[in-house]
């Protein structure tokens, strides 16, 4: 894929977050945290798991195994929505910084989980 291409997906990516998020600010803090039929309990256990799947995705292809930790094991707070709106902004530049770095090579890489 050309960097060009790659890096309209990336803003796309990060415009959906935003608009995700800006949508779920409208919500009272109970609201957001009412238990309901959603694979983390609640919209706001999902829209950390959002964040926390960015995150880990970036570390993964900046060379950064994780393994099974959370980004908020690693020092960031992400108690409340107007932290995970901040800390996912600032995701999308590191990501969108990322992918700039690349160059046609790397862009061409086969990237996997396993050994090919």
């Amino acid at each position: 894929m050309d960097r060009d291409s790659l890096l309209a997906f990336v803003r796309f990516h990060a415009w959906a977050n935003d608009k995700i998020l800006t949508t779920t600010a409208g919500l009272s803090d109970e609201e957001l945290r009412r238990p309901g039929v959603l694979d983390h309990d609640s919209a706001f256990g999902t829209l950390r798991h959002l964040v926390d799947v960015d995150w880990s995705w970036r570390e993964f292809c900046i060379g950064n195994d994780v393994g099974d930790t959370y980004v908020w094991d690693h020092g960031f707070v992400l108690d409340d929505l107007p932290a995970i709106h901040a800390f996912c902004l600032e995701e999308d530049v590191r990501l969108r910084g990322f992918v700039e770095s690349l160059d046609d090579a790397a862009l061409n890489e086969s990237w996997g989980t396993r050994p090919e």
